[in-house]
């Protein structure tokens, strides 16, 4: 085997060993994402609530917020708010809200956030559906 043939076998070992751990890594994220979807499944709607308030408010992230947490045929029930498109930037608007007071009944959750800056409250319902939030009411001072 020449210089040139040395080479090219290494080339081709080490692109063998990045497919493989570039395919191990797809696979350990495509298990970390079935047990992300297994824990929301399983978990009670307050924290699911609590999860989406979190990620969407709280770490400013309303977009993932959206994405992990609200059911992709989400039916919402807020003035000025149609569809996911809608709903997604109704959420952007929203600001730092945080959790006041929970009320909890079956598969529905009612939020009262209080803002967090300056006066003002609005009230929300939720109800869960498959580990996501299957509808949204929201309403707000």
């Amino acid at each position: 085997m020449n210089a040139l043939q040395k080479i090219a076998a290494a080339i081709a070992a080490g692109s063998l060993v990045f497919a493989i751990t570039l395919n191990k890594e797809r696979s350990a994220q495509a298990g970390y994402e079935k047990v992300r979807e297994q824990q929301r499944a399983a978990a009670s709607p307050i924290d699911i609530v609590r999860g989406f308030h979190d990620l969407a408010y709280q770490q400013g992230q309303p977009a993932q917020a959206l994405a992990e947490y609200v059911a992709p045929d989400a039916v919402t029930h807020i003035p000025g708010v149609t569809g996911r498109d809608g709903l997604d930037k109704w959420l952007a608007r929203q600001g730092s809200e945080k959790i006041g007071k929970t009320v909890v009944q079956g598969d529905m959750v009612v939020v009262i956030d209080e803002a967090a800056q300056g006066p003002g409250v609005s009230a929300s319902i939720y109800r869960i559906a498959g580990g996501k939030i299957a509808e949204i009411w929201s309403a707000g001072a």
